[in-house]
């Protein structure tokens, strides 16, 4: 039996020396001991090239990647040391997001040697960060924005109306566009400013639909609930945000946008809780960003980073091969 044992720990000893001669796997970054593989410093490397931060030199690119890598595991670490996990809803949310974005850009990435299993990992990072904001930021965090400073930002950034659309064109009986002469277009201007008046005497914006549309003349829309608009909304005109917003709350005003007339009374967005809480997270995204932000920088202060020159250069030539020629 000593004999079998004696041999079996030959065999042992024998296996680890021939493992420990193998080809030893090299990766291009580690952080604070961790070793950080070529697809996710490829990953990074390439946001580098659309990212505003990411620089405009080879050696500003690979900052900026190496950064982004010292981020990801300084988030995951702390992710986990808080003892924190994504809910079942939010696990489906970040998967059906990936594969969804590895359908679009998977020939792409391939190219770059990023893996969907890479690619996945670094989303659910992502999705880490952001349970990371409420658990410091949101209601009960450790600390936590109220609601008085996410209503401020929400009256400074959103603004509320109720508006009634016309069309400054009309179709003939075969569908086609037709434009209305000057002296239609100028009776139509008359109404929507008659009823402007009204609405700024205190009439309902509701009531003024009826005698909009009544007149047949034009195809008119009205808006039968109060919506909120920002800066940049892409159902609206360019210039129409910032026209209501000059706009004083309680009043109505006309604007005309391209081929639209619009009867616009803003209201006060504050005016309705229920307004403020269905863009409540966006507001807290928003105004959270920088603290987060500021948080994170803190938590990676504590890492530090050790590259390998030669392998960082191989990849960052792949990169480029790759962007100068998609």
């Amino acid at each position: 039996m000593k004999k079998i044992i004696a041999a079996l720990a030959s065999v042992l000893v024998l296996f680890s020396l021939v493992s420990c001669g193998g080809k030893k796997t090299e990766y291009p970054l580690s952080v604070n001991g961790t070793p950080i593989n070529g697809e996710i410093f490829t990953y990074y490397l390439d946001r580098a090239y659309s990212d505003a931060e990411g620089g405009a030199t080879r050696a500003e690119r690979v900052t900026y990647a190496t950064n982004m890598c010292i981020r990801y595991v300084a988030l995951n670490s702390t992710f986990a040391q808080r003892g924190l996990s994504l809910s079942p809803a939010e696990n489906l949310k970040c998967s059906n997001e990936a594969n969804a974005l590895w359908e679009m850009y998977r020939e792409y990435y391939e190219a770059l040697g990023v893996s969907k299993e890479t690619f996945v990992k670094i989303r659910l990072s992502e999705a880490f960060r952001e349970t990371l904001r409420l658990t410091l930021f949101d209601e009960g965090g450790s600390s936590p924005i109220p609601d008085s400073e996410l209503k401020a930002y929400f009256d400074e950034n959103y603004v509320a109306v109720k508006l009634i659309r016309g069309y400054l064109f009309t179709t003939d009986v075969y569908g086609n566009e037709k434009e209305y002469t000057d002296d239609e277009l100028k009776r139509i201007k008359e109404r929507y400013d008659l009823a402007c008046e009204q609405v700024n005497k205190g009439t309902a914006i509701d009531l003024m639909y009826s005698v909009l549309a009544g007149s047949g003349e034009q195809d008119v829309s009205e808006s039968l609930k109060t919506e909120v608009i920002t800066d940049g909304s892409s159902y609206y005109p360019k210039g129409f945000y910032d026209s209501v917003r000059a706009v004083e709350k309680g009043k109505a005003a006309v604007f005309v946008f391209d081929d639209y007339i619009y009867l616009v009374y803003r209201a006060d967005v504050l005016a309705d809780e229920a307004l403020f809480k269905n863009h409540r997270s966006e507001c807290l995204n928003a105004v959270s960003e920088k603290p987060l932000s500021d948080e994170i920088d803190l938590m990676c202060n504590a890492y530090t980073s050790v590259r390998n020159t030669t392998l960082v250069e191989k990849y960052c030539e792949k990169t480029d091969k790759v962007i100068r020629n998609p």
